[in-house]
């Protein structure tokens, strides 16, 4: 048995962001062999400033993201109108897309760092909720000779609208068990 981290820098736009919105499209990666148990995921957001992230934790409701995994991108980006925009991908295309596996991410709580936000798969839903397992298998299209794949990140509930400050500002660690 093995462990990997594949590291990403997902590329993010400085435009208000809503529930529904596409926070990233269509990221391509590499699975560190044929067929992967995903056992972790920290995604950090930097485009934060000291009066905290709206991303974060308020009162009892926690900030919710869906990462979706594909095996291509032949059917395009989720978003026509680019990032930060909604989801309307059609079901043809997203068919195209090879949807694989799908994962909730939580942010965590606020005030835990001052300058950047931490969204993992491991946050319990309530502050009192035990912590979820959330491993998934991914595989490529065994079709082709490559371990591509394709990660897109979704708001699902947001306490208030968010703008990110910059394109660049998601860093994304995926861990691997092989």
């Amino acid at each position: 048995m093995a462990f990997s981290v594949v590291n990403l820098s997902p590329t993010g736009e400085a435009t208000e962001l809503e529930a529904g919105d596409i926070v990233f499209d269509l990221t391509e990666f590499k699975l560190p062999a044929r067929c992967c148990k995903l056992v972790s995921v920290s995604m950090f957001n930097f485009g934060v400033d000291g009066s905290g992230d709206p991303l974060a934790f308020e009162g009892t409701n926690l900030q919710k993201y869906e990462m979706i995994f594909f095996q291509s991108n032949e059917g395009g980006s989720l978003a026509s109108g680019g990032l930060c925009t909604a989801e309307n991908l059609s079901s043809a295309k997203a068919l195209l897309n090879k949807p694989i596996a799908f994962l909730k991410l939580t942010a965590q709580a606020r005030g835990l760092f001052n300058n950047f936000n931490v969204l993992a798969n491991n946050i319990p839903e309530k502050t009192d909720d035990a912590f979820p397992m959330s491993e998934v298998i991914l595989t490529p299209d065994f079709s082709t000779s490559s371990h591509k794949m394709y990660v897109a990140l979704r708001a699902d509930t947001l306490n208030t609208n968010y703008t990110p400050s910059g394109a660049s500002d998601f860093s994304l660690h995926l861990g691997f068990e092989y």
